[in-house]
């Protein structure tokens, strides 16, 4: 039997970076995201990490059988950047709510979308990068922070 409880809301996340002025369309260059928290106060993103380690030591294990060491680093590389895309994939799916961007993609806004949003995880910028791991460590923070609420609540 399946229980399925209700849960407490993830906490809320709200994020901006500002980007190099190169990046958007002249002055301020910003990415925003409203989010839910990540962690135990999100039910479907920890379900979705729990399928994302599973997969990553699938693929730890399939590389035990790899014997050439130019085909073991290929496999290795190939499975590191599957389950960094995950990361991302899953953060996504299951914490964005709305995002947006004067980011320029061949001389337009980039559009908000889930595509667009995993097609940045993939651009080599350093600012780009450190801005989506900024805003991944901050939605998994207010998820350690909720969590500690639903602790604290437990106590009283």
């Amino acid at each position: 039997m399946t229980i399925k409880l209700n849960h407490r809301p993830a906490p809320e996340v709200t994020f901006r970076a500002i980007l190099p002025e190169w990046l958007g369309p002249g002055g301020e260059c910003f990415i925003e995201f409203k989010a839910k928290a990540a962690g135990a106060t999100n039910p479907e993103y920890i379900a979705a990490m729990e399928d994302l380690s599973f997969l990553a030591q699938v693929k730890t294990r399939a590389l035990t059988r790899v014997e050439e060491d130019e085909d073991w680093v290929k496999d290795n590389n190939a499975a590191a950047k599957e389950i960094s895309s995950g990361r991302f994939e899953v953060l996504y799916d299951t914490c964005i709510a709305s995002w947006k961007t004067n980011i320029q993609d061949d001389g337009h806004d980039l559009e908000p979308t889930r595509e667009s949003f995993l097609a940045l995880t993939d651009v080599r910028n350093k600012a780009v990068a450190e801005a989506l791991i900024a805003f991944e460590d901050r939605c998994v923070k207010a998820g350690v922070d909720g969590e500690a609420v639903i602790e604290d609540a437990a106590k009283n």
